[in-house]
């Protein structure tokens, strides 16, 4: 049973390997961020789905306390609005001609497009991620 774990968690480790450069980050971050950038076209329709949201009015009381959902739908927004804004930035750090590969590696593990070398994409995935880290105060 031990063996068949390592093999486990090898395999996930290997598939989002940090490689070693200038933008080293604590393994936790790099994860955190990894799927922070993940989530990012979940936290867009959240964003947008607040907008179109509407209120249902049932007509029963729900408590004392008075609320402001208008200004509690702002916040939330603001806070999705936010963390993508932080990615959009970190991917401007990329060169325009790379961002799609990286973009696409991070998001889809998809392989890197063949215009440049392995290494070119890769030491730009580990700059975009480690930027987006930045970004969020994850570091």
């Amino acid at each position: 049973m031990k063996n068949i774990f390592n093999v486990f968690v090898n395999e996930v480790n290997m598939r989002d390997y940090q490689r070693k450069g200038k933008y080293i980050l604590p393994q936790a971050v790099y994860h955190t961020a990894i799927w922070r950038i993940r989530d990012y076209y979940r936290i867009k329709k959240l964003a947008e789905d607040i907008i179109n949201e509407n209120a249902t009015m049932d007509g029963l009381p729900k408590s004392n306390a008075i609320s402001d959902t208008v200004a509690q739908k702002a916040i939330k927004r603001e806070k999705y609005l936010s963390e993508i804004k932080q990615i959009d930035n970190a991917l401007l750090e990329i060169p325009q001609e790379y961002r799609v590969g990286v973009w696409n590696s991070v998001l889809f593990r998809q392989p890197y497009p063949l215009d440049a070398t392995r290494v070119t994409y890769s030491r730009y995935k580990s700059k975009f991620i480690y930027f987006v880290s930045k970004n969020l105060k994850l570091i």
